[in-house]
């Protein structure tokens, strides 16, 4: 049985998730189905304790000797069914790696390589305490398992049975322009590494760090 404290970080995680999915949706189209979130769009936005990735450039986590790679590869909108109450409906296709010390190859296949795919389902439930969206929303990055609160939009949090949305798991994450694998090298020095941190209020799109092209990641349109 749930203790209060742990019911406590029950509803204090779906509250930080209500005020994630409204900062995101108050910036994305309003109308129809979108691919990318307006933060998504922009690049590497950290926000609060959650992070929005562009498509195709990886994100580095990391926590000790242990890092991960992530990057969304696809996101394919439900254009069969009309959202309702802002919510997004489709399939969100990831990959992510996994090493064990950063002097590591995360090229390797040994390396707990994992090709996924999200799902955004209806929600269902009554009211908001009792509502949930249906489907999949959580990406696997080697022992690391982070819940999506939009399209695009992951949370800073290794979710486990205890601890939800807004734990502290130690974890750090850095910004890249990589779309190669085998350029991904975390004991790069200009990486900048973001951790946890629920008071996070930074300038939208964050630098991210490319050993070949260094610049700011913006909309695609630049």
């Amino acid at each position: 049985m749930f203790n209060e404290h742990q019911s406590m970080e029950m509803w204090s995680g779906r509250f930080l998730y209500l005020f994630l999915w409204l900062a995101v949706t108050a910036t994305s189209q309003s109308t129809g189905q979108s691919v990318q979130t307006a933060a998504g769009a922009a690049g590497f936005c950290f926000h609060a304790s959650g992070v929005n990735l562009p498509l195709g450039k990886f994100l580095l986590i990391r926590k000790g000797d242990q890092v991960g790679a992530l990057r969304i590869i696809q996101i394919t909108p439900d254009t069969q069914s009309k959202p309702r109450a802002g919510e997004w409906l489709g399939s969100v296709e990831y990959e992510s790696y996994f090493i064990l010390k950063p002097s590591d190859s995360f090229s390797q296949l040994a390396n707990r390589k994992h090709l996924r795919e999200l799902r955004f389902g209806r929600i269902k439930g009554l009211g908001f305490h009792y509502s949930w969206q249906s489907g999949n929303q959580e990406a696997v990055v080697g022992p690391w398992k982070f819940l999506f609160f939009a399209q695009d939009g992951m949370f800073m949090t290794a979710m486990d049975f205890w601890n939800r949305a807004n734990h502290d798991s130690g974890l750090e994450f850095a910004p890249t322009n990589i779309t190669e694998v085998d350029l991904l090298d975390p004991r790069e020095r200009e990486l900048h590494w973001y951790p946890y941190d629920e008071n996070r209020d930074i300038q939208c799109p964050v630098e991210a760090f490319s050993k070949h092209n260094p610049s700011t990641i913006s909309s695609a349109h630049d």
